[in-house]
């Protein structure tokens, strides 16, 4: 099941602040199409990915959501999805299948992850899981992403779709209320 997208929408600040710094991590690109077979050697290079780059940074929540790094070893969510996109598009994955995501945790903070379009659904890399997931086995608010076609501009989420782990299938239920979307810092 993929994500539910819908119009487009701002960016990100801390987005366009990346995108000037690490241009090439931006640039509109179909080469190698939007959605890769979930092998279950893409599956495995997806777990190491997630493994190693949530081992080798260290969190630090009080960093600040605007600036994302490439480099850093010390870092908040933001930190961590970056990276693991770029590891992933070095190892030959499209980077059109690769978009940064923004949801609201259970405790209402944002935090980012990195989504992977596969013909098996939208999977997920997070620093607040050790295991590589499909979105709908998380229990967050989605509320927009990276567009896969534009990737400078980002896509709503259909105001915040919310998925109980609880849920069968894997169907969407409900969505964010305004109060549960406003942001009170980043979990990350």
């Amino acid at each position: 099941m993929f994500l539910p997208e819908g119009d487009t929408t701002i960016a990100p600040m801390a987005f366009v602040a990346f995108c000037m710094r690490y241009q090439n991590q931006c640039l509109d690109s179909s080469n190698g199409g939007r959605v890769i077979q979930l092998t279950e050697s893409r599956l495995a290079e997806m777990r190491a990915v997630n493994k190693a780059v949530n081992s080798r940074i260290a969190p630090d929540a009080s960093k600040g959501g605007d600036n994302w790094s490439l480099e850093t070893r010390i870092g908040n969510c933001n930190d961590y999805a970056v990276q693991k996109r770029d590891e992933l598009s070095r190892l030959g994955y499209p980077a059109a299948a690769l978009s940064l995501a923004i949801v609201m945790t259970r405790a209402g903070q944002g935090h980012l992850v990195l989504t992977v379009r596969t013909d098996a659904g939208d999977y997920v890399l997070d620093n607040l899981q050790g295991s590589v997931l499909p979105w709908t086995a998380l229990n967050y608010s989605w509320l927009k992403r990276q567009s896969a076609e534009r990737p400078r501009y980002w896509v709503d989420l259909n105001g915040g779709v919310q998925v109980s782990t609880a849920m069968a299938g894997g169907n969407a239920v409900g969505t964010a209320s305004g109060a549960s979307r406003k942001r009170r810092g980043f979990a990350g």
